[in-house]
């Protein structure tokens, strides 16, 4: 009988051993899948979820920065475009002060030409009355020297005449 219940399974194939072995295989799987299938997919999803967290964070980080770039950008436009117009403005300020220096040093030389003009007048002013008062006092001399000489050659002359006189009344008697 061993022999016909052999013969009649072909290659000796025991289908108890074979059912046995797949509820072996059945319990090993369930048991892999309990011990380390579910606890390492969920280690694999908790990491995955992870870095996409980190991804989301990065990313978050990467649009704030690039907003704050730009914010800075556009900080440091206006700031240029401010200095430029102070410049502008220290340009203008420095224009109208060296206008208000020039018309300033102007005036100041008008009025010490204008001072130097009256000194100057008054200086020749008085040299001319100085120049009357010698000059009035030298015609005032000469005429002086002129009228003494004049007399004196007047009385000089009378005194020829009268003498030529006398000695001609002389003569003549």
């Amino acid at each position: 009988m061993d022999f016909i219940l052999c013969g009649s399974i072909p290659l000796n194939i025991d289908w108890r051993q074979i059912l046995l072995h797949l509820l072996n295989l059945a319990i090993l799987f369930v048991a892999l899948y309990f011990l380390l299938y579910k606890p390492v997919k969920k280690f694999m999803d908790d990491r995955k979820r992870s870095y996409e967290d980190a991804d989301k964070e990065v990313t978050k980080k990467l649009a704030s920065a690039n907003e704050t770039k730009k914010k800075y950008e556009d900080l440091l436009d206006s700031a240029d475009d401010e200095i430029g117009k102070k410049r502008a403005d220290a340009l203008i300020l420095a224009d109208e002060e060296r206008e208000r220096i020039i018309a300033e040093a102007k005036l100041q030389a008008d009025e010490i030409i204008k001072k130097a003009d009256e000194k100057a007048d008054k200086i020749v002013k008085q040299a001319e009355t100085k120049a009357k008062d010698n000059f009035g006092d030298i015609i005032v001399k000469t005429a002086k020297e002129k009228i003494v000489n004049q007399d004196l050659y007047s009385a000089y002359d009378s005194f020829l005449e009268c003498a030529k006189s006398e000695n001609n009344d002389d003569d003549k008697q």
